[in-house]
């Protein structure tokens, strides 16, 4: 039965695309059958993998009934369902977050992308509390386009980390090697000297997130109608109790270190309104109140 491994942010230009053709052309010269599933509307990753793996199955899904439809169909097709979401916060978003065992969050070296990326973030923990009720899907944050070096590309991991999931090690940089793979039509480890830097870079990535896909597809993904995930609210409410590293995602608007004084008038703030709930917003331990510093009470 195939494992869904979904890209989702609602956040264009972050990487998606790149990340869903690589992962999917990467899994299948490891052995695993590939299907890729563009929920895109451009369908740019569809398009991509014709020309650079043409042997790897792709599957168009333009509405959330048609993309339901299709993780049913194709889950004893495959190994590995590789889903590319679509640059919104739509119903085909929902519906990946819902059924997915394995999702890569991308996102770029700002806070403009970081702060635009707070509601898919918001949507992962609902399905996890809410739907689930445990931490599936498993959620990693990918770096995108960044400058190892600079200040900017270290405060918007710091930033990321405040939405609660675990930032990878690896990352891809800021390179013209991923950009010349779409127009070529290939995948950067077959560019030979273009792609020298690139290609190290991405497979640590892959072999970090999902090398683990390689030895054993790990689930069935099980699809859930959009209705089924509730719609999020524009700013936190409350603050779940999360087992670290799931901590309280940032606030939207949040600057890092800022204190949550600032932001929340007290009965409005989250810390109070998870002890109204009877429940203990610290309930991680002293390496989870180190990281939610937006979130508990000074």
């Amino acid at each position: 039965m195939a494992t869904l491994l979904a890209i989702l942010n609602n956040k264009g230009g972050v990487g998606k695309s790149t990340l869903a053709v690589h992962a999917a052309a990467w899994l299948a010269e490891r052995g695993l059958r590939v299907v890729l599933v563009d929920a895109d509307a451009q369908a740019s990753s569809s398009e991509w993998l014709a020309r650079a793996a043409p042997e790897v199955r792709a599957v168009r899904c333009d509405t959330s009934a048609h993309l339901n439809k299709a993780l049913v169909g194709l889950a004893t097709a495959a190994d590995v369902l590789v889903a590319d979401g679509p640059a919104a916060l739509s119903a085909e978003s929902a519906v990946l977050a819902a059924a997915a065992d394995l999702v890569l969050l991308p996102i770029g070296p700002s806070m403009m992308d970081v702060n635009a990326s707070y509601h898919t973030a918001r949507l992962l923990h609902r399905v996890r509390i809410q739907v689930h009720r445990s931490a599936r899907p498993h959620v990693w944050v990918v770096m995108n386009r960044v400058q190892i070096r600079t200040r900017l590309a270290q405060v918007a991991r710091a930033a990321a980390i405040k939405y609660g999931f675990p930032v990878t090690r690896g990352y891809l940089g800021l390179r013209q090697a991923y950009a010349e793979a779409c127009g070529r039509g290939t995948v950067v480890w077959r560019m030979s000297d273009a792609g020298h830097c690139a290609a190290p870079e991405i497979q640590r990535l892959f072999e970090e997130t999902v090398g683990a896909l390689v030895a054993r597809p790990v689930s069935t993904p099980r699809t859930l109608p959009a209705a089924a995930v509730p719609t999020m609210p524009p700013r936190v409410d409350s603050c779940l109790p999360l087992e670290a590293p799931d901590v309280c995602p940032l606030p939207f608007g949040a600057r890092v270190g800022e204190s949550s004084s600032s932001r929340y008038p007290r009965r409005d703030r989250p810390a109070d309104a998870g002890r109204a709930a009877g429940r203990t917003v610290n309930s991680g331990g002293p390496a989870a109140r180190a990281q939610i510093n937006v979130c508990a009470e000074q």
